[in-house]
C-alpha cells in the first residue's frame, strides 16, 4: 500500500498539472445548482484524510483479510481514477465567487481552492476512498461481533456519509462525480469480494485434501 500510495501521488501529479490539448470536459448537473454552499461542511470534508489513514493502520493492525479486500477496492478505484483523468480529462465550474462572511471555515475553505485546483474530480476519490474504507471497518466489525465493534462501524458509516455529503456542500464535487465514485466501488467491491471468496474456497479445498 505505502508503495502504491508513493506511485499514486506521481500520476497525481501529473494529471493535476496536465493540460490537455482540446481542454477539459465541464461537469455539471441541474442538481448542483440546487445544493446550497454550506462552509461548516469544510469540516467533514478534511476529516477525510485522518479518516482514511487511521482506519488504514487499524485494519493493517487487527484483520489481515479485511484490510487486504480493502487495499485492493482501494488500489483498484484510485488507478481507475488516473486512467479516467486522462482519457477524459475533466473539470468543475462550481465554486462561488466569494463569500458572504469571513470566519474560519471560509478561510480554510479558500486555502483548499487555492492548493486543490477544480480539476479531475470525477469520479471523486473522496468519496470513493470513504466508501472502501466504510466497507472495510463494516468488515472488521463483522470478524469481532462485538458492541464495541459494532458502535465503532456505526461511528464510521456516518463519519462516511458526512464526507460523501460535504464534498457537495462546499462545491469541491458534482453530484456526477458523487455518483460515478458510488458506481465505481460498487463494481469494485463486488469483483474483489467475488475474488476473495474464490480464493478462500480454494483454499479450503487444498487444506482440507
Amino acid at each position: 500500500m505505502l508503495f502504491f500510495f508513493v506511485l499514486y501521488m506521481v500520476a497525481f501529479e501529473f494529471v493535476e498539472h496536465r493540460i490537455p490539448e482540446h481542454g477539459f470536459n465541464i461537469i455539471h448537473a441541474g442538481l448542483d445548482d440546487k445544493i446550497p454552499f454550506v462552509e461548516a461542511f469544510i469540516v467533514p470534508y478534511l476529516l477525510w484524510f485522518p479518516y482514511v489513514a487511521c482506519n488504514i493502520i487499524l485494519l493493517a493492525l487487527t484483520d489481515r483479510k479485511a484490510y487486504t479486500k480493502m487495499s485492493w477496492v482501494l488500489m483498484i478505484g484510485m488507478t481507475l481514477f488516473i486512467v479516467v483523468s486522462v482519457v477524459y480529462p475533466n473539470e468543475l465550474r462550481l465554486r462561488p465567487a466569494g463569500f458572504d462572511h469571513d470566519d474560519i471555515f471560509t478561510r480554510l475553505i479558500l486555502n483548499l481552492y487555492r492548493t486543490d485546483t477544480p480539476t479531475n474530480v470525477a469520479p471523486s476519490i473522496h468519496v470513493y476512498n470513504s466508501l472502501a474504507i466504510a466497507a472495510g471497518v463494516l468488515e472488521w466489525s463483522s470478524h469481532r461481533k462485538s458492541l464495541r465493534a459494532g458502535i465503532y462501524a456505526a461511528a464510521s458509516c456516518i463519519i462516511a456519509l458526512a464526507i460523501v455529503l460535504s464534498t457537495m456542500f462546499i462545491k469541491q464535487h458534482s453530484v456526477i462525480d458523487v455518483l460515478a465514485a458510488a458506481v465505481l466501488f460498487a463494481v469494485t467491491y463486488y469483483v474483489c469480494s467475488a475474488f476473495c471468496l474464490r480464493r478462500d474456497a480454494v483454499s479450503g479445498r487444498r487444506v482440507n485434501a
